[in-house]
């Protein structure tokens, strides 16, 4: 009753009339319509308002669930999702709306912001945007938190919220109910209609899915990211979140010859981010940089550590891999760079799609750059949508020819291919890394490109509908060896980590004219909540930091929020191997 209540509130207030309340005082009601008890309009004989999609049955109908015709006030079988036939000098029904943002596989943040929060979208009230279209007058969002494995198909039978508005831009008004137990946070699917003037409606939209109150590197799904740290090829070392953010002493410490990863994505679905990470190269006579890719699956304990419970992709020279989901099936999937694949170096990716088993075996998807010495796969990139379609897309940076491809996301197997994006040849610098995010809140995920070295820049390539022609821009920023792309100051609008002079510093998302000075340069960078208070934290690491009381590593974690101040350092992570003896070991080496 109160979800009815709520549509009911939203026509009237868009101005707009429910079928079957336009009958005039002393006007009989059609023939499967009744008068009111209060005799001031005609509603269903149950007793209902015959609102646009509601299930109204007719007495002595087998025929199933029906819905009003607003033109004739007749009760028509309903179908897949359009209200009724048109009246015939009505014209048609508005087309189905093309969803914008949030792409499939979003994460609005931790359950654990506060509900004052000054963020532009509390993590529990998402925001959900759509193409606008000149056949509407209003527009139906519906939110639902049941639809299953086969969400693409899923008829919103009990839609946690609906909303109706004119407007193509909606913030949720109440929060989402999501689990506080581990995996915190839901999962939900969202769809639109639009619908006319006289209440009637077109077909629903595509259906998407995004996770509420999750936040990324989240291995034991409390709601706070963990952080890994590395010591490059060495060991490891994780820190669980918490509402005070990290511990300054790990909670595992293992040997382990990783040189990076990526913790942005839960391969079999069940709630808990997972976390791909690469081994690098093994010589084994003329065999070049073998390497392995490793999985590690998380749990309500953290990560399995356990080497019998990994999955491993052996026999693969990726420099580079990244979690994502390409196929938009909610599963993430492995995508690993083959950079040296090809009789001269062309280079290329590989997809290993996500179950609720864990990755395949195999490469579901080979692809490969027909470029020589390109190199394509030595950076690989899976956490935007570039063009639009609602499916997460692929960067892949080509080292060997200074050069960015993309391979846009498919739900078909064969719909994958390796795209040249973006040409750097001409540029002065060494192409280091790529990345993804929404910098001036458009709904499209722009790329960052950054090169270091005597031409070090930071290029954004902005995404668009299509992706066709993309304008490229360079930002007022050098590159680093690892960049960091998130939404620090929680307005909606992702930002860059990069360098000026000596110092790093933060450019704010929008124009390329605000920026924040952070006092630590890194020689890796990452976000991530530690504290889940719905604001990333800007995390710096420094291999071989300059005081020699430190000289084996170190982390500074800056606090994410609205009063960003660079200069402080609210988390300091030391190498905890504090052997006199003990060589620099690189500690400081951080995920995705």
């Amino acid at each position: 009753m109160q979800k009815r209540a709520w549509l009911a509130m939203g026509l009237l207030a868009a101005g707009l009339p429910a079928a079957g309340m336009g009958c005039k005082d002393g006007d009989p009601c059609g023939p499967d319509l009744v008068e009111s008890e209060d005799g001031t309009r005609c509603v269903c004989p149950n007793g209902m308002e015959p609102l646009p999609g509601d299930r109204c049955p007719a007495e002595g109908d087998d025929a199933g669930p029906v819905t009003v015709d607003a033109g004739t006030d007749a009760m028509l079988p309903l179908d897949s999702g359009v209200d009724a036939t048109a009246p015939s000098d009505a014209g048609p029904l508005p087309d189905a709306p093309t969803l914008r943002w949030p792409w499939n596989g979003y994460r609005t943040g931790s359950l654990h912001a506060a509900a004052d929060a000054p963020l532009r979208v509390h993590p529990l009230r998402p925001r959900f945007r759509w193409e606008p279209q000149d056949d509407a007058a209003s527009f139906e969002l519906q939110v639902e938190d049941s639809c299953g494995r086969d969400f693409r198909s899923c008829d919103f039978e009990s839609p946690e919220a609906t909303v109706t508005t004119t407007t193509t831009d909606v913030t949720l008004e109440e929060a989402l109910p999501v689990s506080t137990e581990p995996p915190v946070g839901r999962r939900y699917h969202w769809r639109v209609r639009a619908c006319r003037t006289d209440g009637l409606c077109g077909a629903w939209s595509e259906v998407r899915y995004l996770d509420v109150g999750r936040t990324t590197n989240d291995f034991d799904g409390d709601g706070y990211a963990d952080l890994v740290v590395m010591r490059d090829g060495v060991g490891i070392h994780v820190y669980p979140g918490s509402v005070d953010g990290p511990p300054s002493v790990p909670s595992v410490t293992r040997d382990e010859t990783w040189f990076s990863a990526d913790g942005r994505g839960d391969v079999n679905g069940d709630g808990f981010d997972d976390l791909l990470a690469h081994v690098d190269g093994i010589y084994e006579g003329t065999a070049r940089d073998v390497g392995e890719q490793q999985l590690l699956l998380g749990s309500a304990d953290g990560l399995s550590i356990v080497e019998e419970e990994r999955f491993s992709f052996p026999g693969r020279d990726g420099v580079e891999a990244a979690l994502g989901d390409v196929n938009a099936d909610g599963f993430s999937d492995v995508l690993v760079g083959r950079p040296r694949v090809g009789g001269s170096d062309e280079g290329g990716l590989q997809i290993y799609f996500g179950s609720p088993s864990g990755p395949s075996s195999l490469p579901d998807v080979e692809l490969g750059s027909s470029t020589p010495e390109a190199s394509a796969g030595s950076v690989v990139e899976a956490s935007g949508d570039l063009d639009g379609d609602g499916i997460v897309d692929a960067l892949v940076a080509a080292s060997g020819t200074q050069s960015v491809f993309w391979a846009a996301g498919s739900r078909e197997d064969g719909g994958f291919a390796l795209t040249l994006l973006s040409d750097f040849s001409s540029e002065i610098g060494e192409l280091r890394d790529v990345r993804a995010g929404d910098r001036n809140q458009d709904g499209y995920a722009d790329a960052f490109v950054s090169m270091d070295g005597e031409g070090a820049a930071i290029w954004i390539i902005e995404g668009g509908r299509g992706l066709e022609s993309p304008a490229t821009e360079r930002a007022p920023l050098e590159g680093l060896g690892s960049i960091a792309v998130d939404d620090w100051n929680g307005d909606g609008a992702d930002d860059v980590l990069g360098r000026t002079g000596e110092n790093g510093q933060v450019l704010l998302g929008g124009p390329l004219n605000e920026s924040e000075h952070v006092s630590w340069l890194a020689e890796d960078a990452a976000f991530a909540d530690l504290n889940g208070d719905g604001f990333p934290d800007l995390l710096v690491g420094r291999t071989r930091d300059m005081n020699p009381s430190t000289a084996r590593g170190i982390v500074r974690a800056i606090r994410g929020g609205r009063d960003l101040d660079g200069a402080s350092v609210d988390w300091l992570l030391r190498n905890p191997l504090t052997m006199e003896a003990v060589a620099p070991n690189n500690f400081g080496v951080l995920p995705r």
